[in-house]
C-alpha cells in the first residue's frame, strides 16, 4: 500500500507531540510488562527461550544494525548471537493489545521486502534475570515496519509509546536498575510519535484492520475509538 499522507505527516512533526491521547488509549495495558509470563503462553517458547539464556542486564548502545540479524516471530524476536535480550516491535501492550488476525503477515512481508533495513533500539526493560527486552524501530529509508503496522491497523496507535511512558503513567516506583531505559533521542522519539498519530487517523478513516467492521464488537469490548 502506498501512504499519501506524507504532507500530512510533515505538518504534524512541526507540532509539539501530546502523549497523553496515545496513554489514555493504551491504558488497559500499560502493566503489560508486569505480566510478561503471559507471554510465554502466546508466543513460541523458542523464541523467548533468549531470556532463559541470560543471567544479567546490560544496556546496549543506540546503535543501528542491519534487521536480518533479528529472526522474528510475529512482532517479537531473538538476534544472532545477542543471548541477553529479546527485541519486539512495539512499546507497550504486545501481550493484550487489540490486534488483528493477519500481524504475522505483515511483518514477514515488510522483511521480505525490505532486505536492507535496520534495527535502531527504542528503549531497553529490564526484565531481571531474564535479562532485557528491547523495543527497536526498524527503518529502509523512509520505510518503517512499526509505522506499517499502524497503518494496516494490525494495532491501534497507543502501542507505540514506549516502557518510559508507559511506567510514569503508572507511577511505577521502582529500583534503578529495575527502571527502564530510552536510548533514542526525545527529538527522534517524538517524531515518530507523531507519525504514528498521522497514519492511525488514516487507517481509521480508511478502516483498515482492526478499525474495520469485523473488529467492532472487540474495539466496544476494548474500549477502542
Amino acid at each position: 500500500m502506498v501512504f499519501k499522507g506524507k504532507r500530512k505527516e510533515a505538518s504534524l512533526a512541526t507540532r509539539p507531540v501530546d502523549r497523553s491521547e496515545f496513554l489514555s488509549a493504551a491504558r488497559p495495558w500499560l502493566n503489560v510488562v508486569l505480566l510478561w509470563r503471559e507471554a510465554v503462553t502466546r508466543y513460541s517458547l523458542v523464541t523467548l527461550l533468549v531470556f532463559a539464556l541470560s543471567s544479567s542486564f546490560t544496556v546496549h548502545a543506540q546503535e543501528s544494525f542491519p534487521a536480518n540479524e533479528i529472526n522474528f516471530k510475529e512482532i517479537i524476536g531473538s538476534r544472532n548471537g545477542d543471548k541477553s535480550a529479546a527485541y519486539i516491535l512495539l512499546g507497550t501492550g504486545f501481550v493484550r493489545a487489540m490486534r488483528s488476525d493477519d500481524v504475522g503477515l505483515i511483518v514477514d512481508n515488510w522483511l521480505a521486502s525490505h532486505p536492507n533495513a535496520q534495527a535502531t533500539p527504542i528503549t531497553a526493560t529490564p526484565m531481571g534475570k531474564f535479562g532485557q527486552l528491547i523495543y527497536v524501530l526498524i527503518e529502509d529509508g523512509e520505510d518503517c515496519l512499526n509505522i506499517s503496522l499502524i497503518r494496516e491497523g494490525a494495532f491501534p496507535g497507543g502501542v507505540m509509546t514506549d516502557s518510559v511512558d508507559s511506567f510514569r503513567a503508572l507511577n511505577l516506583k521502582l529500583k534503578k536498575e529495575e527502571e527502564p531505559h530510552r536510548m533514542m533521542s526525545e527529538d527522534r522519539y517524538n517524531a515518530f510519535l507523531k507519525r504514528v498519530r498521522a497514519v492511525e487517523a488514516e487507517a481509521k478513516d480508511r478502516k483498515n484492520g482492526i478499525w474495520g467492521d469485523k473488529y467492532k464488537e472487540m474495539r466496544e469490548q476494548e474500549n477502542i475509538q
